[in-house]
């Protein structure tokens, strides 16, 4: 008889175990997948740097494009520099990028299926790709050629993003240990043009 309760308890106790153990796993198998709400309160400058303080190209090394400023020595023989400046047009996919990035989603949708992965901002954006940290290519009338790379591992995700006019903006997707809160950090640069660094910090809870 006292054996019967003996494993009786110990089935009972190995039961409940199972079922504490269940969601955790669950939740920590989901990782960044799934939908996420923007808490403003809680974020800083979510949307981007002011209008006001928006990029602008630094002076021209050297002179504007296509203009001479050595004396001839800058075409006279290997290991000539060209003079690097940003065209309008150029400055114009710059700033529409940046606007698409900088812009944060008040509701964000992550689908994970097996290597691919779809990000949503407010049930739109880019299409599925590869999350192994692999280079995707995109082409969009309006910014150009760009280059994405998707990592995603235990502690979140990582999102790099490359244009043809070099701007690169490095997104990080930051897991809490719990797994119940998401900090999403943006970062750009370019080599030709000034952009203040925003300090943005989005701060999402999983619904």
């Amino acid at each position: 008889m006292a054996r019967d309760f003996i494993r009786l308890s110990t089935a009972a106790i190995a039961a409940v175990a199972l079922i504490a153990l269940v969601p955790v796993h669950a939740h920590q198998a989901a990782g960044v997948a799934g939908v996420w709400k923007l808490n403003v309160a809680e974020s800083n400058n979510p949307n981007g740097p002011d209008p006001s303080t928006a990029p602008r190209p630094s002076a021209p090394r050297g002179g504007g494009r296509g203009e001479d400023m050595t004396g001839g020595a800058a075409s006279a023989g290997a290991g000539a520099q060209a003079i690097s400046q940003l065209s309008a047009e150029e400055k114009g996919r710059i700033n529409k990028m940046l606007a698409l990035l900088n812009k944060a989603a008040t509701s964000l949708e992550i689908i994970v299926e097996g290597n691919d992965v779809t990000i949503k901002q407010d049930g739109t954006g880019f299409p599925k790709q590869n999350a192994d940290g692999k280079k995707f290519e995109l082409r969009n009338p309006q910014i150009g050629e760009v280059d994405i790379k998707i990592k995603i591992d235990a502690k979140g995700m990582t999102r790099e993003v490359h244009t043809q006019d070099d701007l690169k903006v490095v997104e990080n997707y930051t897991l809490s240990a719990d797994g119940k809160q998401m900090t999403v950090t943006v970062k750009p640069s370019q080599p030709v043009m000034k952009i203040a660094d925003a300090k943005i910090k989005r701060i999402y809870y999983r619904q």
